[in-house]
């Protein structure tokens, strides 16, 4: 019955918003259930209001109660104007829905993946599209150049109140190994103090920092660790032989050309998992925006990236969580 109840509580103070429910209504009881508030609270925020004009608002003598004329005069000024602000804001809404400029950061493990396919989904809206590609701190930078609008990090730089985040997805990390010159692991010591070198992404990039944090938490040191900020380079180097490394399913697929030449094997406990998050400013616009693009990439995700995920390492599938539509929390794929 009260279409514009919503766009009443959005712009008017309670005073005003209990007033116009209430000349809709004719009944205090009515409009408190409507509101949601008490028909006392109702009678008190309309007192408030002809108390603040110096004017009777309200026939509270019958049954239904009845606008005076000063009362009704108002009541319809403001339903008017609240209308026609109404259409504004729905006009302003479908032309933003329109007409999408998509300036977007993405980390190059979800890169390949994701950008075709959101393109895609934006195709007949976009006016506009920048992707950048690069590791987590680079597209915050990127960002607070104001050169994209949102980006998607394995960071979610919570030390920053002044950004929004949407978790995304969290897989588990996985052992890659190679294939031929490296016997069955039993243990992470076992592993550690094997011969072949941990093959450790830069310090300055999300794989580096938070492998360094893992194991620096488990206290493991290494006989030997070689630093390398490129994934084709590190997973080369496993399927000759040379090396060992913690990486996602996700990045390996993205390689599919050595998968053939390397082994895939579960962590021992603790796992460790990688999140991803959409990152925006904290305006509503950019919000909304960002909940639309993780809807999507959430989409894509299940189509696309848990699949893949599966066909190389089945046994991560209770690890595998993704964006539940409200942003609020995690929902596993499979519970």
């Amino acid at each position: 019955m009260i279409q514009e109840k919503k766009i009443f509580q959005r712009i008017f103070q309670p005073s005003v918003c209990s007033f116009l429910i209430l000349g809709q209504t004719k009944a205090f009881s009515e409009a408190g259930k409507i509101l949601g508030i008490s028909q006392s609270a109702v009678s008190k925020n309309v007192t408030n209001l002809e108390e603040e004009l110096g004017m009777s608002l309200i026939d509270r003598s019958t049954r239904p109660i009845r606008l005076t004329r000063k009362g009704k005069a108002l009541h319809d000024y403001l339903i008017r104007d609240t209308l026609s602000l109404n259409n504004f804001y729905r006009s302003f809404t479908n032309d933003y829905l329109r007409n999408v400029s998509l300036n977007i950061g993405c980390i190059e493990s979800f890169m390949h993946h994701v950008m075709r396919p959101l393109i895609e989904r934006y195709n007949d809206k976009l006016v506009s599209c920048k992707v950048l590609r690069g590791i987590s701190p680079r597209l915050l930078k990127d960002f607070d150049n104001d050169d994209i609008d949102i980006f998607i990090s394995a960071l979610p730089f919570y030390e920053r109140s002044d950004l929004h985040r949407i978790f995304l997805y969290s897989e588990p990390t996985v052992f890659i190994v190679p294939k031929h010159t490296l016997k069955p692991i039993s243990s992470w010591k076992e592993l550690v103090q094997s011969d072949l070198p941990f093959l450790l992404g830069a310090p300055e990039s999300t794989d580096g920092k938070l492998s360094r944090n893992y194991f620096n938490k488990l206290q493991f040191r290494f006989n030997g660790r070689v630093s390398i900020d490129d994934y084709a380079t590190t997973f080369d180097l496993i399927a000759n032989g040379f090396g060992w490394t913690l990486q996602t399913p996700l990045t390996l697929s993205s390689f599919s050309q050595y998968l053939e030449d390397v082994r895939i094997l579960p962590m021992p406990a603790p796992v460790s998992s990688r999140d991803f998050f959409v990152i925006t400013r904290t305006n509503e616009e950019c919000v909304r925006m960002a909940e639309d693009v993780s809807r999507i990439l959430s989409e894509i995700i299940l189509m696309t990236i848990v699949p893949k995920t599966l066909a190389i390492a089945p046994w991560v599938r209770p690890y595998l969580q993704i964006y539940d539509g409200m942003g609020a929390e995690r929902h596993k794929i499979f519970p």
